[in-house]
């Protein structure tokens, strides 16, 4: 069995912990001191953890690192603080949902990989003993987590200083008015 494709994935699920963990180091630095700083804390060692099991099924299988790929995830993560920004008040309160949301993203995916796994691991007898069931449930514990603080941020960032008047073509129930589509 070849495990060119299996070495692929395992290798972009470990270079998108590299760039999680860049981000985390990079959100405790900017929160040092507040709670965000510990809850970052927190993911981090959950991340890494994470990344150290993926490592050790790579090493069971002979799947080399790639360090381009990883290379590839630091820089990402170094670029995306251009959109993320650096500013203070909204647009730092903003930078925050957004970096919780693309974490919560990379937990999905972890929790994803972790049930592929599960599927194919009854065909690699090295990985017979590997709880992915576990695992799996574990970033998904993470990834609520995550989406708890991204939502309660969400309301503060993305809605309006005001509520927004209904438009003048919603029906009574809510609902939004529309015209029949012609024949």
């Amino acid at each position: 069995m070849s495990t060119a494709n299996l070495s692929l994935y395992l290798n972009d699920h470990l270079a998108g912990s590299v760039g999680a963990r860049e981000l985390l180091a990079h959100l405790q630095g900017i929160h040092r001191g507040d709670p965000w700083s510990e809850f970052f804390a927190e993911v981090d060692a959950e991340v890494g953890a994470s990344q150290e099991k993926l490592r050790e099924l790579m090493r069971r299988i002979g799947a080399a690192e790639s360090s381009v790929r990883q290379t590839a995830a630091w820089l990402g993560e170094k670029l995306s603080r251009f959109k993320l920004g650096t500013g203070g008040g909204e647009e730092q309160a903003m930078s925050l949902f957004e970096s919780l949301e693309a974490l919560h993203l990379g937990t999905v995916g972890q929790s994803a990989l972790w049930n592929a796994l599960a599927e194919v691991a009854r065909l690699i007898p090295a990985w017979t003993d590997v709880p992915f069931d576990q695992l799996a449930r574990e970033a998904r514990s993470l990834s609520d987590r995550l989406d708890v603080r991204r939502l309660e941020l969400a309301r503060r960032v993305l809605g309006p200083d005001e509520p927004i008047a209904p438009a003048l073509d919603t029906v009574a129930v809510g609902a939004p008015a529309f015209e029949a589509l012609p024949a």
